[in-house]
């Protein structure tokens, strides 16, 4: 692909997303305690990435359809954040709980936090089995497989990403005035989230470089293949999460290269400083 085009580039961000978040999530709640928290994690990190991607490039797809999908995977990542955050509590106070308590008073707390634990793994559960999920998995697939793309999408990726990334360069500057002159807890988070989506953006820009001359390997299945059967029985779904994983890895490739020259006047449209987050690492 010698000149991809932007909906190329952010079709292949979705394809590592959407495989990323198939693979641990139908992995998940079969491994041990520890393997799963992780999992969880990786889930939501995939579905940050993918709601990120769809606001900052929403003009390449179906507008009904991006609106609709970023609602459902931010009902999804706060139902998976339950667990989540009380795991990340317990583990801080069994850390470092006995500063401040003796083991006495911390078991009691410890053993609360627990039966939360199961409890709002029972709900991530029945969330997971129900018709919801179903149907959110489905949409996963389609933007893994064949994402409604508007007629921009076929425009030069050069010319198309720096300057939708520039919006949310814009988002950024206002979040941080905001949050320069009120400095709360909102603000800031705001802000936050508002960096990593810029963040995150330009990690997809730079992806162009890696959609140049990209060929499937030889005897590798077409995608369809290797993340249809994820969208099946939850029994099924873990068995095939380590074949998806390791064919997965083929995407991975180019993912974290750095700012490449060919973009460098695309950059300059969209005054985002790419150069510098396509080097920042993290979730």
């Amino acid at each position: 692909m010698d000149d991809p085009t932007a909906g190329a580039v952010l079709g292949r961000a979705l394809a590592r997303s959407s495989e990323k978040f198939l693979v641990n999530d139908a992995a998940a709640g079969h491994g041990a305690e520890g393997d799963d928290t992780e999992r969880v994690h990786e889930s939501r990190v995939a579905l940050r990435r993918m709601r990120s991607n769809l606001r900052t490039f929403r003009l390449l797809v179906d507008p009904a359809w991006g609106t609709t999908l970023r609602a459902e995977l931010a009902w999804y990542a706060d139902r998976l954040g339950e667990t989540r955050d009380l795991h990340v509590l317990r583990d801080r106070l069994s850390e470092a709980g006995t500063n401040v308590l003796d083991d006495v008073q911390l078991q009691p707390i410890l053993r609360v936090i627990d039966r939360s634990i199961e409890s709002a793994g029972a709900g991530v559960h029945d969330v997971r089995t129900g018709e919801r999920h179903a149907r959110l998995t489905k949409e996963i697939l389609r933007a893994c497989e064949d994402p409604p793309f508007t007629a921009k999408a076929d425009e030069p990726a050069d010319e198309v990403l720096g300057p939708l990334l520039k919006r949310t360069w814009h988002d950024v500057r206002g979040a941080g005035r905001l949050a320069r002159k009120k400095p709360t807890d909102e603000h800031l988070h705001k802000l936050r989230i508002r960096l990593k989506g810029l963040r995150y953006g330009a990690e997809t820009v730079v992806m162009v470089d890696g959609s140049r001359d990209v060929a499937e390997p030889a005897g590798r299945p077409p995608r369809r293949q290797r993340v249809a059967g994820l969208a099946g029985h939850p029994g099924r779904r873990a068995a095939r999460a380590g074949r998806v994983g390791r064919s997965a890895g083929h995407l991975r490739g180019s993912g974290g290269r750095r700012h490449p020259q060919g973009l460098a006047q695309g950059a300059q449209r969209g005054r985002a400083p790419l150069a510098a987050l396509a080097g920042l690492r993290g979730d």
